[in-house]
This record gives structure tokens, C-alpha cells and sequence, in this order.
């Protein structure tokens, strides 16, 4: 297998973290790099002994011809970057939200067709064993007939940017054990009343790191939808007191017992048998390990060295994909649809109806309801 040539748009902390994971993973050679900010720009040069690192990604992609990019910028950039790494033949590597809008995704994907390159997203939980673990045990019959997906997130952030932060990565983890979603439902709340178009709002304007995940709304969301077989998935961004990463996750219900899988990184998995959990019941939760995941050299990797791992795994099935000119795993269409989930959530709130999927509405359902209320709708 051919060395990559990788190059990064958006020189911060996640743009330093894929370099690494390629780098380990398969020794990938960068080749450079772009970012507006000089300071990052020189922290880059620096670490990756590259002096081909730009202000911008048209400088970049002329003068580097990469064969993957890497486009780890605030959400707002994504798809341009995508868009002109395509038309210069490169594949990518985007992190998450894939981007701001359906009608971005959609173009962003059509670009990587047309001009034939892959686009992979970042929903890191792909890359886990666990997750073919699990699939086994269901389909060995361990917890009998799967009806229903319940999804945690971690906490403390309103879910107006928990929903494009952390929200596609769980949507998309929640497809990978029923993966044919069919239509959504959701409700929203702020300040313990139904969220209006008043409440929609930038994520920059309350985002403490002022991070553009484009327009956003609510402090609660509790969302359903239905996916084949009957499998009803439940998302809820509860806006707890705490963060804490440990209640992030699935449970899966079965008509024998449960599975849960949780935390964002590495992942812990617990299995529950019997058809009822109370706390009338002296149920127990048994650990599940999985030594090639936890231990893969004897020894648990820490948090750090597993996000390393998993994105390096990431990496290689993308660069796999490649070779064989096939969608990667985590490809831009389940990307693609992970966003759209979040924002099927908030257009069924806006229609107080259940909204079919794939969407008519491309745009950000959000910017379309403040622009009806600002000529007079509701």
C-alpha cells in the first residue's frame, strides 16, 4: 500500500490529532498545511516539519497536491473546503458537523462523486469493535428481538450546539445497529417552555468557545424516530447539571435484556438480561470487555491513546476505501444522514408533526422558520 500524502485544512488541536493518528497509523507523509491564524500556522510548521503551510486552501491544494485532506476548521468552512479539495482531486477526511445545511452535504457529496474521490466524515464510534461485538451477540439471539435504542449525551451544553457537536456522532452510532431511519419526531424546550422562532439564535452567540455550527435552538430536545423493523431510536439532550462523559451512550433494548454501550472515546459496554429494569428488582449490570480494544499491546490505553487509535482506524479504512474504490464506513452520504437526523428533529418541533426522511427541506429548517417569522409567520 502506497505511503499518503496528507494535508491538513485548520492547523488547531483536531487538525495536530489526525496528523498524528495518520502518521502512526500508516505513516503517512505531510505535506502541508493551512490555517488564517499565523500562531497556528507556525505551531504546525513546527511539529510537522513542513514549510509548505498556508493562509489559504486554494494556496494549499496548488502547491501540495495531497492525496487526502484533512478539513478539521469550524462547521461554516466545511463544505467550501470540501468542495474545492474535490474539484482539485483530492479525497477528505471531514470532521464533524459535516457541514451547516442538507443542500452543503448534498453538494459536498456530489463534488467527491463527480470528480471521483471519497469523502469520509469523523463520527469516531465507527471505528470500534465493540460495535461488531455487539452486532454478533444480536444476531446470536443474545438479548432477544431488538425493538428499541435509547441515546445519551454527556450533559451540561444546551442542546441548541450540543445537537451538531455531539448530536450527528451519537445519531450516526445509533445507525450502526439500525441504520434505515424512516421518519423523526421532536420537541423543544427553553426555559421550561416550548422553544418559537425567537429562540432561534447563532451557535457562536452561545457556544462558550464560540464554535460555528451554523443556526441553532433550545435547551432541551427530546427526539424519536422510527427505523426499520419497528426500532424505535430516542434522543435526548437533557442539559443535565454536570458534563460527564461516562453516561454518554446507547442502550439497546432486546425482549430478553439490554445492552449499553458508553463514553465518546474509548467505549465500555455492560449487558443487562431480563425483560424489565427496576429498582424494585435486584438487577445487576455485567461488564462486557474487549481485551483487543481496551489492551490491544497488554496494557489500557488511556483516553489520548485510544482517540489516536480509533481515528488512525479511521484513517485506514478511508485510505482502504481508496484502493478499492468503495464508500469508506463512514462515509459522507452517513454523514449525511446522521445531520439530517438533528435537523428532522427540529423541523418536525417547527410543523409540530412527525417529518418524514430523506427531507424536501435542504436548508437549515431553522433559518427557514426565522425567515417566515421575520415576513409575519409564526
Amino acid at each position: 500500500m502506497a505511503e499518503p500524502r496528507i494535508a491538513v485544512v485548520g492547523c488547531g488541536g483536531m487538525g495536530h490529532n489526525h496528523t498524528r493518528a495518520a502518521v502512526q497509523e500508516l505513516g503517512a507523509r505531510v505535506v502541508g498545511g493551512c490555517d488564517i491564524s499565523p500562531e497556528a500556522r507556525e505551531r504546525y510548521r513546527q511539529a510537522w516539519e513542513t514549510d509548505d503551510v498556508y493562509e489559504s486552501w486554494d494556496e494549499l491544494y496548488d502547491k501540495t497536491r495531497p492525496d487526502v485532506v484533512f478539513v478539521t476548521t469550524h462547521g461554516s468552512f466545511h463544505a467550501p473546503a470540501t468542495i474545492a479539495a474535490a474539484e482539485s482531486g483530492f479525497n477528505v477526511f471531514c470532521e464533524k458537523p459535516m457541514a451547516l445545511s442538507l443542500a452543503d452535504c448534498d453538494a459536498m457529496i456530489e463534488a467527491c462523486d463527480r470528480n471521483g474521490v471519497k469523502l469520509a466524515i469523523n463520527h469516531i464510534k465507527r471505528a470500534s469493535g465493540y460495535n461488531g461485538l455487539v452486532r454478533h451477540l444480536i444476531a446470536s439471539g443474545d438479548i432477544g428481538e431488538v425493538f428499541a435504542i435509547q441515546a445519551y449525551n454527556k450533559g451540561a451544553r444546551p442542546s441548541a450546539t450540543e445537537m451538531t457537536e455531539m448530536g450527528t456522532h451519537i445519531a450516526d452510532w445509533a445507525r450502526v445497529f439500525a441504520p434505515d431511519v424512516q421518519w423523526a419526531h421532536g420537541h423543544v424546550t427553553v426555559g421550561g417552555r416550548e422553544a418559537t422562532a425567537a429562540d432561534i439564535t447563532p451557535s457562536t452567540e452561545i457556544h462558550g468557545r464560540h464554535v460555528d455550527s451554523g443556526t441553532v435552538m433550545g435547551e432541551r430536545m427530546f427526539a424519536t424516530y422510527g427505523a426499520a423493523g419497528g426500532i424505535n431510536i430516542s434522543i435526548n439532550f437533557w442539559m443535565e447539571a454536570d458534563n460527564d462523559d461516562r453516561s454518554y451512550g446507547l442502550d439497546i433494548f432486546g425482549t430478553r435484556g439490554r445492552y449499553a454501550l458508553r463514553q465518546s472515546v474509548d467505549t465500555n459496554l455492560y449487558r443487562h438480561y431480563g425483560s424489565h429494569m427496576s429498582p424494585v428488582y435486584n438487577h445487576q449490570w455485567e461488564h462486557v470487555p474487549m481485551s483487543s480494544e481496551d489492551a490491544p499491546q497488554g496494557v489500557p490505553l488511556t483516553k489520548a491513546e485510544s482517540r489516536d487509535r480509533l481515528q488512525g482506524i479511521m484513517f485506514r479504512e478511508l485510505w482502504e476505501a481508496i484502493q478499492e474504490d468503495r464508500d469508506p464506513e463512514s462515509s459522507g452520504r452517513e454523514g449525511r444522514t446522521a445531520m439530517e437526523m438533528m435537523h428532522a428533529a427540529w423541523e418536525s418541533h417547527r410543523r409540530r408533526a412527525r417529518v418524514d426522511l430523506p427531507m424536501t427541506v435542504r436548508e437549515n429548517p431553522l433559518d427557514v422558520w426565522a425567515a417566515d417569522a421575520a415576513r409575519g409567520g409564526k
